[in-house]
């Protein structure tokens, strides 16, 4: 097994960073002023990306399976380095309106040329980077990047595939928020970013043939069918495909490689900060109880509780947008199992004609994954996400009995001498002669971290080195730059700093972000 201890980010020529700018608690806290001048400045970038100021642009035309689509030719914001964009091409056709819960079905071909100039801004939510609500229903495509249009004789490229984090609750493959290709189109790649279903619409299953779960995986499947059929348009090849994710896109990653109707459609993943996030840690048979009760607290009837047929057309009917007016983190809240901030819908073990997901056992699903060559990693304070405010006064007063029942011993009936036992050895390896509860906050992370990840990246580490000794790559992701960072915001609520590359800044550190402050800049 190969191990990599500090990963070296890349590195080019580029404009000095303004360091006038700082990343201050009070920044990030301010509640209007800043979050108005993230929006403008992400307007900002859209706007150059979209070539308002590309002085160089050039639109080229392509041609796949359903049609013609018209791209356009970018320069790097930090760099001399020129690639060619293609966004929102549709894998799916819309999932709005009538077809809302659906499984996706693949997109009809289309006259005339179809314009992937400009972004698409994802499936709708409620944006908790932005603040807003934005996305829409219709939200089926892929963004695709490559640094040349590729010529008669090219050899084909290697492709990264990339699926975003966000705890299936937010995100999308924009540019400027989760699927910027600013530094990959420094290297010789195909780079693809998904756009797929999330929260409610892409995860409802109410046990029914017309609303059976699964759907935004059941996206990504279809949109790897895609690719599988159209990337060599791109001078992609076909087989030489890496899938790609951070923390709950990472998730996604490792079910698609136990799923048997991915076969063949990807050689190689990428894991990164995949944390307890894995939506297999969650999986249920149905959420409908769970569907039921954020239903009722948005004016369904109770009386119609055990009809899943009238519930599901409650759904339907539900308007979307008003309820993320006025409530805006109905679909998201603290996952009590993970420790982290998700979306209560999450992937199911499915049934029937259509099930993606039919592997309800552990050994089952250890049996089906792929076996193929891994890169899988983490961030030094990756459970950095799992310290915030909703349960400061656990961590502080009850920290072991957290980390104890989620994670130490997990599954197993253990009596209070071996309970003591872990405590003492906890404490003798992290907490320098002091009690877990009095320890720094740092070193809570670092109990955290290693707890959270031990289980995960030890079986999936294990299940592909028996068969692939020599194809599976280990990382810790230990650098601190420019990126957009949640550290302050973790620090703020506990008065205290916490220090190192938190969650998500391996995966940050792909391409340029937003920071906190709301500046977009390089991130070395």
């Amino acid at each position: 097994m190969a191990h990599v201890s500090h990963i070296s980010v890349f590195s080019h020529d580029r404009p000095p960073v303004d360091n006038t700018q700082g990343h201050s608690t009070e920044k990030f806290h301010a509640k209007t002023s800043e979050m108005t001048q993230m929006r403008n400045t992400a307007e900002q970038y859209i706007a150059w990306y979209t070539g308002a100021s590309n002085m160089r642009e050039k639109t080229v035309i392509l041609e796949v399976n359903e049609g013609k689509i018209r791209g356009v030719r970018k320069q790097s914001a930090f760099s001399e380095v020129e690639y060619y964009s293609f966004l929102g091409i549709p894998y799916g056709q819309s999932t709005a309106g009538h077809a809302r819960f659906k499984n996706p079905v693949k997109v009809k071909p289309w006259k005339g040329i179809l314009d992937c100039t400009k972004e698409k801004h994802g499936c709708l939510q409620y944006s908790m980077r932005i603040k807003e609500i934005t996305g829409s229903e219709d939200c089926l495509y892929n963004n695709i990047y490559i640094p040349k249009i590729p010529a008669k004789n090219d050899p084909p490229k290697a492709v990264i595939v990339c699926y975003h984090p966000g705890g299936l609750a937010h995100g999308s493959p924009d540019p400027w928020y989760y699927g910027s290709p600013e530094y990959i189109m420094h290297h010789d790649v195909v780079y693809v970013c998904v756009a797929f279903r999330l929260h409610v619409l892409g995860f409802l299953n109410l046990g029914l043939k017309e609303c059976s779960g699964n759907q935004g995986l059941k996206d990504i499947i279809l949109s790897l069918q895609w690719i599988k059929e159209n990337i060599s348009v791109f001078g992609g090849d076909p087989d030489n495909i890496t899938l790609m994710g951070s923390g709950t896109g990472a998730g996604l990653v490792q079910e698609l490689m136990i799923i048997p109707k991915t076969k063949n459609l990807f050689h190689k993943a990428l894991l990164m900060g995949m944390y307890k996030t894995c939506p297999l840690h969650m999986a249920a048979e149905e959420n409908a109880s769970l569907a039921l009760d954020i239903a009722t607290r948005l004016g369904y009837a109770k009386k119609d509780e055990d009809d899943k047929k009238k519930l599901l057309s409650f759904y339907k009917k539900l308007d979307l947008e008003e309820v993320f007016a006025y409530r805006p983190d109905i679909f998201i809240q603290l996952n009590k199992a993970t420790l982290f901030v998700t979306t209560p819908f999450v992937t199911t073990i499915d049934s029937g004609d259509d099930a993606v997901l039919p592997l309800s056992t552990r050994e089952q699903q250890i049996e089906s994954t792929a076996r193929i060559p891994i890169m899988i990693g983490f961030c030094e304070r990756e459970a950095s996400m799992a310290l915030t405010k909703i349960y400061q006064k656990n961590t502080k007063e009850n920290f072991f009995k957290l980390i104890r029942s989620n994670y130490l011993g997990w599954g197993y009936d253990l009596n209070d001498g071996e309970i003591k036992l872990i405590r003492d050895q906890v404490e003798k390896f992290y907490c320098e002669g002091k009690t877990v509860e009095n320890a720094s906050l740092s070193t809570k992370c670092d109990i955290l971290t290693d707890a959270a990840l031990s289980d995960v990246y030890d079986t999936l580490i294990n299940v592909i080195s028996a068969d692939l000794p020599s194809s599976v790559f280990v990382y810790k992701f230990n650098f601190v730059g420019n990126a957009f960072t949640i550290n302050e915001y973790i620090s703020s609520q506990f008065d205290e700093p916490l220090k190192g590359a938190c969650h998500e800044s391996d995966f940050n550190h792909c391409g340029p972000t937003q920071n906190t402050d709301g500046a977009i800049r390089p991130i070395l």
